[in-house]
């Protein structure tokens, strides 16, 4: 053995590589001894009495302690259910997500400019609502109630 440059070099014998060997081959024929053909894992349970007993072990607490709650699990769903929407939109749309920007972007501008045109939505009446019990004046009080009023301009 040598120290040359900071690497370690070494003459491997050539004794060791064959001990190697034989310890892997050893391993081999101990598995298939153990398990069979080494095709496939030595089971001896049957399907469903081991779908249990992977159901019971994987509903322990210790494998959902750091699982998330409640709203985050809601806030993932909603995200994951608008990022499919959008990319299907963007599917959809020729020219992909590109396509899909310049349609909205489309959209938004016909909105805008019918805004502009036609103002903004009247605002409701603001009349205060009459009480039930409040009846109209009888017809002969009308003309006293216009002649108290000025008259606009």
């Amino acid at each position: 053995m040598s120290l040359t440059g900071e690497v370690l070099t070494a003459a491997a014998p050539s004794g060791a590589a064959t001990a190697v060997r034989r310890l892997l081959r050893a391993s081999d024929q101990a598995v298939l001894a153990a398990g069979g053909s080494g095709d496939e894992p030595p089971v001896t349970i049957p399907r469903d009495p081991a779908r249990e007993a992977a159901r019971r072990e994987l509903s322990k607490r210790m494998y959902h302690e750091n699982d998330p709650g409640l709203l985050q699990r809601a806030l993932d769903a909603f995200w994951d259910w608008v990022g499919r929407l959008f990319s299907t939109a963007a599917s959809a749309t020729p020219g992909g997500t590109l396509g899909l920007v310049v349609v909205v972007l489309f959209v938004a501008a016909v909105l805008a400019a019918l805004w502009w045109r036609l103002g903004p939505p009247p605002p409701p009446p603001t009349t205060p609502p009459r009480p039930l019990d409040q009846r109209p004046p009888p017809p002969p009080q009308h003309p006293a109630a216009t002649q108290a009023h000025p008259a606009p301009g």
